[in-house]
């Protein structure tokens, strides 16, 4: 499963990321893998694993929350600043808070950012 980032061939800087386009990955796909064993999905991606749900999100998004919040977060909870980002990302059910300017969002497929219902595993990176 190879998930886009931001510095990824695609549409900018925009969210949720399509796939990586298959002229890109034609040879990655065709030489060195065998058939429909390699995928190239959105960022963000859910899996489903057996009964288990995976969410996937490239993105780094740590500085862009850290920069538009209202209040800092208090000294105790700045200890682990990750803890503290998927915290806030759980409570707002959504992978980008941010506003539109910030960060631009692509509103057909919005609904792709929404972590409702909660995944059983969310790999941030």
């Amino acid at each position: 499963v190879f998930v886009p980032g931001p510095q990824d061939i695609g549409i900018g800087n925009v969210l949720p990321r399509p796939g990586i386009p298959e002229a890109v990955t034609r040879k990655l796909r065709s030489n060195r893998f065998p058939p429909n064993s390699v995928i190239f999905p959105s960022n963000p991606c859910r899996i489903l694993y057996g009964t288990r749900e995976l969410l996937f999100f490239r993105q780094d998004i740590t500085h862009q929350m850290r920069r538009n919040c209202i209040l800092p977060p208090a000294t105790h909870e700045t200890k682990d600043i990750t803890n503290h980002l998927v915290k806030t990302l759980l409570e707002q059910s959504h992978l980008c808070p941010l506003p539109l300017p910030t960060r631009p969002v692509h509103w057909d497929n919005e609904h792709a950012l929404h972590i409702y219902p909660l995944p059983d595993l969310f790999v941030l990176g």
